[in-house]
């Protein structure tokens, strides 16, 4: 009688040594070996001609040729140069190693987290350094003393002045009086279920109330503190659904308070709005983005914000910038590689002036530049506009976006051009919920209206509270 530990040990034996003594013992196959030894049948796989063609190229010609990638936002490539140039490599004020974001001060001037000098620079438009501060400091060896950095990547503006600093591999955040005063700092190495870890904070901004937004990539949150380091709120988590993130960098906010977040490695750019305490942040919206594609330390994206809620974004390994209206219309872009100031060699951080004028700093040629831009393109005439849905609050029209939007800047209607009429915005929950590329339609009461794929009605628009209603 074979017992089960005997078989067990025996099959122990086969799987980590290809030992068959005991196996063949316990079964009376005195002749078990390794080249004798067929539990099963061989395994065969087949690979399509195509896949194959990509990897060996002996003697096999894929069934279809392979389709080029286009890239979608080529067609509206400008060429533009930047008027002002700041900076060269170095480590003498005024001189950069990998600048990373860059944050306008409350007169215009410009601080620049010098990463790989371990410092920040606070700069003049023209060029001239008003002051630096910072030294390398590690907290793994103890010398990470107040205003010593270990590679800062972002850097932001309060209200009053104030200057917060992610100090990136220090693991916290660090404030300072505009002139470079130390003030305080917050935060260190730790698991994102408490308030106080952090693992890779790069993107940082400051609301108008003085709350600081700190992107942590390593934790895929992003965390919320007052003015003076007091945990507020957190919001995200790894993952790719709506809300969730994978290496968030960049963010910034628009004039109604919408945050706007890079959410790198996701390769989109997601919209929060806050709740009315303003501690908590729900997403409402989300575009891809044909950029971000590469996961090097150094593709990490910064964005901006202008007068007109339109989003800049850098592209590090695309070389360039692009910008969008805010609701991801694609509008232009500008850049390509070069090793000198008429192209990029690695964008990362940006910003806009009180001129709608953008600032880049180029990580890779180690400057800063200044782009004035031309105008934006209207999508369509104001004079041909038809005549504005029924509401009870007031609609403003943005001609680069050709929506509708509320006084707390939620987009409501899309203008149909070819039809000459505004059509409801379905918000993103609504058409998950429907067939791919469902469209409003007007019912046989002149009602918008979605059907689902057996043409039932689902969903109706009710124009006194601009909202898609389910249809009882």
């Amino acid at each position: 009688v074979i017992s089960n530990q005997d078989m067990r040990q025996a099959v122990f034996n086969i799987w980590f040594d290809r030992d068959y003594t005991l196996y063949a013992k316990l079964t009376n196959n005195t002749s078990l070996t390794v080249s004798t030894w067929s539990p099963s049948e061989k395994l065969r796989m087949y690979i399509r001609k195509d896949v194959v063609d990509l990897i060996w190229n002996y003697g096999v010609t894929p069934s279809t040729p392979p389709v080029a990638e286009v890239d979608p936002y080529l067609s509206k490539m400008i060429e533009v140069q930047p008027d002002k140039v700041i900076g060269q490599p170095g480590a003498e004020s005024g001189q950069f190693n990998a600048p990373r974001a860059i944050a306008l001060g409350l007169d215009g001037s410009l601080y620049v987290a010098d990463s790989r000098n371990n410092r920040i620079q606070h700069i003049a438009t023209d060029g001239t350094v008003l002051q630096v501060w910072g030294t390398f400091g590690s907290i793994q060896d103890g010398t990470a003393n107040p205003g010593t950095f270990n590679e800062p990547w972002g850097v932001a503006v309060g209200p009053d002045g104030s200057v917060y600093v992610t100090d990136t591999w220090n693991y916290r955040i660090q404030k300072f009086t505009g002139d470079g005063v130390f003030l305080t700092m917050w935060n260190t190495y730790g698991d994102p279920s408490a308030p106080t870890g952090f693992y890779g904070p790069r993107g940082i901004a400051v609301n108008s109330n003085g709350d600081v937004f700190v992107t942590d990539t390593g934790n895929k949150f992003v965390v919320i503190f007052d003015a003076n380091g007091k945990y507020i709120g957190q919001f995200g988590g790894s993952g790719f659904d709506l809300g969730q993130f994978d290496e968030p960098v960049g963010l910034g906010f628009d004039n109604f308070g919408n945050l706007y977040i890079a959410d790198t490695w996701n390769q989109r750019i997601q919209v929060f709005a806050p709740n009315s305490a303003g501690t908590g942040y729900s997403p409402i919206s989300s575009w891809d983005v044909k950029a971000w594609s590469g996961q090097s330390v150094e593709n990490k994206p910064f964005l901006a914000l202008d007068s007109n809620n339109n989003i800049f974004i850098t592209d590090p390994d695309g070389y360039r910038v692009l910008e969008f209206a805010k609701d991801g219309t694609y509008l232009r872009g500008w850049g390509s590689y070069s090793p000198a100031t008429d192209g990029f060699g690695l964008p990362s951080g940006i910003t806009g002036d009180a001129s709608n004028g953008i600032w880049v700093s180029d990580a890779g040629n180690n400057v800063l530049l200044h782009f004035t831009l031309p105008e934006s393109p209207t999508t369509i005439p104001s004079t041909v506009l038809p005549i504005y849905p029924p509401s009870n609050v007031t609609l403003g029209y943005n001609a680069e976006t050709g929506m509708l939007y509320t006084p707390d800047g939620l987009a409501v209607y899309v203008l149909d051009p070819a039809a000459g009429q505004w059509v409801p915005i379905v918000p993103l929950d609504i058409m998950s919920q429907l067939p791919a590329g469902t469209l409003p339609v007007k019912d046989s009461t002149n009602i918008w209206t979605l059907y689902d794929a057996n043409q039932t009605a689902v969903f109706r628009w009710d124009y006194a509270s601009m909202q898609w209603l389910p249809v009882q």
